[in-house]
C-alpha cells in the first residue's frame, strides 16, 4: 500500500454537495494520474483510454453507476473525458500530484547530524524510551545449532591431529 496527497480543499461543502458519491471515482483518479502536461492537466494512466470496468473492479459498483459519476465529474470540471474508441481519457485539471522516488507520506523531513535547527549536538545520546531492549547482553550469543557445529567441528580437528600423529609415527618406523 501506498499513499497519494489529497487537497484540503476537497473537503469543503461544495464539493461534497457536487461530487457526492463520485468522489470515490475521483479518488481512483487522482491515484492513477501518471503524468502532468504542461498545462497542469494530470494523465490518468499516461494518457491511455480507460474501460469503465477498470474501475469497478476496485470499487466494487457498476459500470452504470461509474459512468454516471464520471459524467458528474465532468458537469462540475473536477475532470475531462475525451472519448476514444477502447476507452476514455481522463485528465485531472489542477493536478498536483508529486512524482518523488521513496516520497515520506507524512511529510516528515527528519534531522540528522548538524542538520537539527537549533539543537546542540549533546554529548549523550538522546534518551529515546524506557522500554527494555532486548538485545543480548552476551555480543556473541551463538544458537544451539551453531553451537553443535562448532562442536563438530572441535571434534573433527581433534580427529585430524590424531591421524597426521599416526602417519608421521609411520613414516618414522618405515
Amino acid at each position: 500500500m501506498y499513499y497519494f496527497i489529497v487537497s484540503k480543499g476537497l473537503l469543503d461543502a461544495k464539493h461534497r454537495r457536487r461530487m457526492g458519491v463520485a468522489v470515490w471515482e475521483f479518488l481512483w483518479c487522482l491515484d492513477r494520474v501518471t503524468k502532468i502536461n504542461a498545462d497542469g492537466l494530470g494523465l490518468v494512466l499516461g494518457g491511455k483510454p480507460v474501460n469503465l470496468c477498470d474501475f469497478t473492479g476496485s470499487l466494487g459498483t457498476s459500470e452504470v453507476t461509474v459512468s454516471r459519476n464520471l459524467q458528474k465529474l465532468a458537469r462540475w470540471n473536477y475532470l475531462t473525458l475525451v472519448h476514444a474508441p477502447y476507452g476514455i481519457v481522463i485528465q485531472v485539471p489542477k493536478a498536483k500530484k508529486r512524482f518523488v522516488k521513496n516520497a515520506n507520506p507524512h511529510g516528515i523531513h527528519r534531522f540528522s547530524g548538524n542538520d537539527r535547527p537549533g539543537f546542540i549536538k549533546s554529548a549523550q545520546p538522546p534518551f529515546r524510551n524506557d522500554k527494555p531492549d532486548f538485545r543480548s547482553d552476551k555480543p556473541n550469543k551463538r544458537s544451539k545449532d551453531e553451537n553443535e557445529d562448532e562442536k563438530g567441528l572441535i571434534a573433527m580437528n581433534a580427529l585430524i591431529e590424531e591421524r597426521k600423529l599416526e602417519i608421521s609415527r609411520l613414516v618414522k618406523s618405515l
